[in-house]
C-alpha cells in the first residue's frame, strides 16, 4: 500500500463521536484531516481548499450525500471519494459509484477497514492520474507517421521519444511490414539531429 502522509482528507460526518474516531485513526496513519458536519460545509470546504480524498457520509442532516456527489461531479479536478453509509443497500452504493465515488464502506467498520479503503482509493486515484498523464502526453491522432491509440502503441511512441534523445545507436527489429522504417524515421525526426 502506498503511504500518503501528505494527503489531506475531508471527512464529512455528522456524528461527532464517529468523526473523532475516524480522525484519530487517519491522523495516526499520517493523514491530515478536516472534519465538517454537513453537505453545505463540505461544498464550502471543497471550494476553498484542495483535498486528496473525501470520506462522505451519505446520510447528512441538510442533504443526501449523493447530492454532494452530484454537485462536485464534472468539476475540473478529480476528487477521490469514499462513501460511508449505515444503509447496506447495494443500490445506494451503485448510485454513489455512478456519481463518481471510487469506493464505499458500510458502518460500522473497523479502523483497519477504514485505513485499507483509504489507502487503496488513493492508490487508484494515483493510477488514474498517471494513465491520464500518459494519454495526454502522447498525441494519438498521428505520431510521426504512425496511426494508433492502443496502450501498446502509446508505449511505442514513448519509447521512440525516449530513445530519440539518446546519442546511442538504436537497433529497430521486427517482422516485415511492422513499421521498422517508420519507427527509424520517427526516432530521427524526434532527435536533436533531425536537420542533419
Amino acid at each position: 500500500m502506498i503511504v500518503r502522509s501528505d494527503a489531506n482528507i475531508l471527512l464529512v460526518e455528522d456524528t461527532l463521536s464517529l468523526a473523532l474516531v475516524y480522525e484519530n485513526a487517519l491522523i495516526a496513519a499520517g493523514y491530515r484531516v478536516t472534519i465538517v458536519e454537513d453537505g453545505a460545509a463540505a461544498l464550502d470546504a471543497l471550494s476553498t481548499k484542495n483535498y486528496g480524498l473525501m470520506l462522505l457520509d451519505l446520510q447528512l442532516p441538510d442533504m443526501d450525500g449523493t447530492a454532494v456527489l452530484e454537485q462536485i461531479k464534472g468539476t475540473s479536478r478529480e476528487l477521490p471519494v469514499i462513501v460511508a453509509t449505515s444503509d447496506a443497500s447495494i443500490n445506494r452504493a451503485i448510485q454513489a459509484m455512478q456519481l463518481g465515488a471510487l469506493d464505499y464502506i458500510v458502518k460500522p467498520f473497523s479502523e483497519e477497514r477504514l485505513l485499507t479503503t483509504v489507502g487503496h482509493t488513493l492508490e487508484r486515484a494515483i493510477l488514474r492520474k498517471t494513465v491520464a498523464t500518459i494519454e495526454n502526453e502522447i498525441a494519438t491522432e498521428s505520431f510521426q507517421g504512425f496511426v494508433g491509440e492502443s496502450l501498446p502503441m502509446k508505449a511505442v511512441f514513448r519509447a521512440i521519444k525516449h530513445v530519440s534523445r539518446s546519442k546511442a545507436t538504436v537497433f529497430v527489429t521486427g517482422e516485415s511490414g511492422t513499421g521498422k522504417e517508420v519507427a527509424a524515421e520517427a526516432i530521427h525526426n524526434q532527435g536533436n539531429r533531425k536537420n542533419e
